[in-house]
């Protein structure tokens, strides 16, 4: 027979001398190992080795890459940042009394952010991307200070999970989630909530969502 037996700790084919060889079978017991046990490879990022080169994906493989010292995971056919990180910024102006307001249209800051987290979906609205643990922050900027009490909120499929009360004389607040568990498709929004004050005035804002990791 080909594997005699497996290592009861690591698992790896154990072929014992007093077997009868086989080796084709011996063959394709060992590559199947190191096929299905190598989950993470490491290697630079270009060449013919390199991560940019290598064409065999399969979901979850991981990469090292040693030029950039970033990890990589495969997704879809492609080798994404696995902790991945963006940054928008936002302005929205003549915020109305008394009434939830979305921050305006998030703009994505390239030069800032390294891989797609989530995708625009409609004013302060991002959809997330890939399962997740996150770390969500916003912050507010207003172009003259709120004469009321206010909010600010960060919302997850509706649902409030931070938010931020404004304090009257001050025109800088932030929300921020520490650690979020976030599905594909779920969007976080944010939304600020204005009880009195100068309508003219603008907020201009910067939202940051990182991947810390898995769920």
């Amino acid at each position: 027979m080909a594997v005699s037996s497996r290592d009861p700790g690591t698992g790896q084919p154990i072929i014992l001398d007093t077997s009868a060889v086989t080796l084709g079978a011996d063959f394709k017991a060992v590559s199947d190992f190191a096929a299905k046990g190598a989950t993470r490879l490491l290697g630079p990022r270009d060449g013919i080795e390199g991560r940019t080169q290598w064409a065999y994906h399969r979901e979850g493989l991981q990469w090292y890459d040693t030029t950039e010292r970033r990890l990589y995971e495969s997704r879809a056919g492609a080798w994404r940042p696995y902790f991945a990180h963006e940054e928008f910024t936002t302005q929205v102006g003549g915020l109305v009394d008394n009434r939830v307001s979305d921050v305006g249209v998030f703009t994505r800051d390239a030069a800032r952010s390294t891989a797609s987290v989530g995708t625009f979906f409609r004013n302060g609205e991002i959809r997330i991307v890939a399962d997740g643990l996150y770390a969500i922050n916003y912050y507010a900027v207003f172009s003259r200070a709120m004469s009321g009490r206010s909010l600010l909120m960060l919302r997850i499929a509706d649902v409030e999970l931070g938010r931020t009360m404004g304090v009257p004389s001050e025109n800088a607040w932030s929300a921020t989630i520490p650690n979020a568990r976030l599905r594909a498709g779920d969007v976080v929004r944010v939304d600020i909530y204005k009880i009195n004050g100068d309508a003219n005035t603008t907020l201009n804002g910067k939202f940051s969502i990182t991947r810390i990791g898995d769920l």
